[in-house]
């Protein structure tokens, strides 16, 4: 049985971590109510609650960055009591989970301490 990428839609052997073609991973996330998740970012740590965060340099983004090369509602993080996805608002320098460039038609579920960048910023995902 294969795996197929979510990000790029290659069918992978079924015993591999990351996607062949991208390198994209395939661990999978999930989160129970007793775990608590965090968003890292410019040395601050955000606790985040299960609802839709939109992350971007304007005054109506609910994580509000000062990146010149972020767009006002750059991305949106989604968190849910099973996982977290983060989807691209159509900015213009795009959205990267680690160093590959996600669409803004599907938001993309992200696993484990999977590092993402809107703009210059560097975010990461933690659990306790």
């Amino acid at each position: 049985m294969s795996k197929k990428c979510i990000n790029c839609n290659h069918f992978n052997p079924s015993d591999i971590f990351y996607c062949e073609k991208c390198n994209f991973p395939f661990e999978e996330t999930s989160y129970n109510k007793s775990v608590k998740i965090f968003l890292f970012f410019k040395e601050k740590k955000i606790p985040l609650k299960n609802k839709t965060y939109v992350i971007g340099r304007g005054n109506k983004a609910d994580i509000n960055i000062s990146d010149k090369y972020m767009s006002m509602r750059h991305a949106e993080l989604k968190v849910l009591s099973s996982h977290v996805t983060l989807k691209d608002l159509k900015s213009k320098n795009g959205t990267f989970i680690e160093k590959i460039k996600i669409d803004d038609h599907n938001p993309i579920k992200l696993f484990k301490n999977n590092v993402f960048y809107c703009g210059k910023t560097k975010f990461e995902i933690k659990s306790t």
